[in-house]
């Protein structure tokens, strides 16, 4: 979680820099390595405003009255939850682009923070031109990370894309009860719990779960519940794939205990 105290941070954060020059902060305790980079940032004055701050006093208030175009967040920072820590960063300044740095990170925290919501990460192989050349790169859309956490990435990524593009045209069928009530099941609720839920009564909800079935051609919930996973899966016949894949399973598993 973010400090919600912004003192000690007014100092060296300017009210007003030409639009042509990027804010650029780094979230990190004073060491050789933060120096050297405010160094270099300050070697091109004419593109970069540098301010290093320190964790214990930055904060979602700071990121929402200065908005810096970059973060650049030391791995040692220990947020907690990166989740948590980047969707404040997003709430109090929706076009601040992250960036995490440091030594020692490994591949899963790298690309948790990815799909936390950082634009990449500058690992301590970095050199002067790297960072410049990240900071450019991200600022125009980009990413910045190893080609294999990359490649990851975007993998997922798509996925995910493709799971929301088929949840919008499953919507589409579907009126806004039906949706409510559809995202209730998918949670194991009951009827009744569904109920108390939206405040309708249990005939109503009744009557959106028989419309429900109707649209999916369904006869129960778990029938509903597997052709609603079907129609948003990036996978075709994604329930299939599963079916399959367990009765290869306990094939296997079969096998073993006759060996045995």
């Amino acid at each position: 979680m973010l400090n919600e105290s912004t003192e000690k941070t007014g100092a060296g954060i300017p009210t007003y820099i030409d639009s042509a020059i990027k804010k650029i902060t780094i979230v990190a305790k004073p060491d050789f390595s933060v120096d050297g980079m405010v160094s270099l940032l300050k070697n091109h004055q004419h593109r970069y405003h540098v301010t290093a701050v320190e964790p214990e006093v930055f904060s979602a208030s700071l990121v929402r009255a200065h908005c810096p175009d970059v973060l650049l967040v030391n791995n040692n920072v220990n947020p907690g939850s990166l989740d948590d820590y980047f969707r404040e960063i997003k709430q109090a300044c929706k076009d601040t682009i992250v960036l995490l740095f440091g030594h020692g990170m490994d591949d899963n925290t790298l690309y948790m923070a990815m799909r936390a919501g950082a634009r990449g990460y500058l690992n301590d192989k970095m050199r002067g031109d790297h960072l410049t050349t990240a900071l450019d790169t991200v600022m125009e859309g980009g990413y910045w990370a190893e080609r294999h956490i990359l490649c990851q990435f975007i993998s997922d990524k798509s996925a995910h894309d493709r799971v929301d593009d088929n949840v919008k045209l499953l919507s589409e069928r579907l009126t806004a009860r039906e949706m409510e009530v559809l995202e209730l099941i998918l949670k194991g609720m009951t009827t009744n719990e569904i109920a108390e839920r939206i405040f309708l009564s249990h005939q109503g909800v009744k009557a959106h779960l028989t419309n429900l079935f109707r649209k999916f051609n369904v006869k129960n919930r778990a029938q509903l519940i597997l052709t609603v996973l079907n129609e948003v899966s990036p996978l075709q016949q994604f329930s299939e794939i599963v079916e399959a894949g367990l009765k290869a399973a306990r094939t296997r598993k079969s096998g073993q205990h006759r060996a045995a």
